[in-house]
């Protein structure tokens, strides 16, 4: 059985491709739901911001608002689209914008092989 974690990084890489194919360069807002109950279906709301978006959101804003608009552009303008993408997780704490690699990365274990 896959793990949440697999699950989400597989349906977030999915949906920043297909995006970034309809609309360029951007972010992912979406929300972290709290530890999923195993008898209930796992919801994850997502949605994708262009970087026009952002930039005029950014514009309207100043100090420490402007300064986190400002990473955040930087982080959209500057990721890889073939290997990462631009993910803000919004869950009961403050948000998190991180640089997302679209693929998950394995492990290998000396017992078990590869995971």
């Amino acid at each position: 059985m896959r793990s949440f974690i697999e699950w989400a990084q597989d349906r977030l890489a999915i949906f920043a491709r297909e995006s970034y194919a309809a609309e360029g360069r951007g972010y992912i807002y979406f929300t972290v739901p709290p530890i999923p109950d195993p008898d209930q279906q796992i919801k994850m709301e997502m949605v994708y911001y262009v970087l026009t978006q952002v930039q005029r959101l950014a514009a309207d804003r100043s100090g420490v608002l402007r300064e986190q608009a400002d990473i955040l552009i930087r982080m959209i303008e500057t990721y890889d689209p073939a290997t990462q993408a631009v993910v803000m997780a919004v869950g009961t704490g403050d948000p998190i914008a991180i640089k997302m690699r679209l693929e998950m990365p394995f492990i290998v274990d000396e017992v078990g092989g590869v995971h």
